[in-house]
């Protein structure tokens, strides 16, 4: 599946390329950003996206781990009244610049914005690692019948994060899932991390993900 969103929070699917974006609608028109996402095998799509002026920006896969069975007191839940440091955390931490700076909201991906950490506290998905040394935000996730949580922000140092990681997992045991997961950027220290952590990979392709700025804001 391809899929455009766009920073007005808009999703356009690929079959609606032609008309909005490559021939000139959006360029006209629009405003903002543009992002698109598509499978690493869809090769006639990155010759579209490379000769209409999208930049690769970065390539995802899926990574689970199963949930541990023990207990955890690392975490503690994020406020309103910290939305300002929790968005400051993100944008100055460098794990999230591997991530480039984007927040997964299941195929839309946008800059994290302080109404998505207040969507996130109200369902609990937002939390402190140990007094403010990391931060996880995660939505649902589903799988057939099976629904478990996939992390959408993470910020942590990187030589925490393997920790930061497991006791996700333990966190996952808590909340009542078998699984835990992570659409993470296909980099080569973070993969190493996430072995040690006990992620696998569960994707042979990866998600890649062009961007394009309208004119006005380039």
């Amino acid at each position: 599946m391809d899929c455009f969103s766009s920073s007005n929070g808009c999703q356009i699917t690929v079959t609606l390329i032609s008309k909005n974006i490559f021939f000139g609608n959006w360029e006209r028109n629009g405003n903002g950003v543009v992002r698109l996402g598509t499978s690493s095998n869809r090769h006639q799509i990155h010759h579209l996206c490379k000769h209409y002026g999208f930049r690769k920006i970065a390539e995802l896969s899926l990574y689970k781990a199963a949930t541990i069975a023990e207990q955890v007191n690392t975490f503690t839940s994020l406020k309103s009244n910290e939305i300002k440091t929790a968005v400051e955390t993100i944008i100055n931490n460098s794990l999230t610049q591997v991530s480039h700076g984007l927040m997964d909201h299941g195929w839309k991906w946008s800059r994290p914005l302080a109404a998505h950490f207040r969507e996130a506290i109200m369902w609990n998905r937002a939390w402190w690692w140990q007094e403010r040394l990391g931060l996880i935000v995660y939505r649902d996730e589903w799988e057939g019948q099976l629904r478990y949580p996939l992390i959408q922000l993470i910020a942590c140092p990187w030589d925490s994060l393997v920790n930061c990681l497991m006791d996700y997992r333990r966190k996952g045991a808590i909340t009542g899932h078998e699984y835990v997961g992570w659409l993470a950027p296909l980099h080569p220290e973070l993969q190493l991390v996430l072995e040690a952590a006990g992620f696998e990979r569960t994707w042979d392709d990866s998600l890649i993900i062009y961007e394009k700025v309208h004119a006005k804001f380039a």
